[in-house]
């Protein structure tokens, strides 16, 4: 089962300012908001992809645990 993504807001962070060592580096931060009002924020990795993937996997499971398992939410591999 694969999240709904037209209920998601995807957002990377850079916790750097402007200027120094960091000018251009891509910052690792994502934070995945769901329309319910679940976020989780993940800088686990060096990969924004891989830190995309785990929180769209928190968000999934804590949509599970929580009970809303509405068809509506979930892709289906129709």
């Amino acid at each position: 089962m694969a999240l709904n993504e037209e209920f998601i807001t995807i957002r990377s962070s850079n916790p750097f300012p402007p200027g120094g060592q960091h000018v251009g580096c891509v910052s690792p931060a994502i934070e995945v908001t769901h329309d319910l009002g679940i976020s989780v924020t993940c800088n686990l990795g060096r990969s924004q992809l891989k830190n995309k993937n785990i929180a769209l996997a928190a968000i999934e499971y804590a949509l599970i645990e929580a009970g809303i398992t509405e068809p509506i939410l979930f892709k289906t591999d129709d």
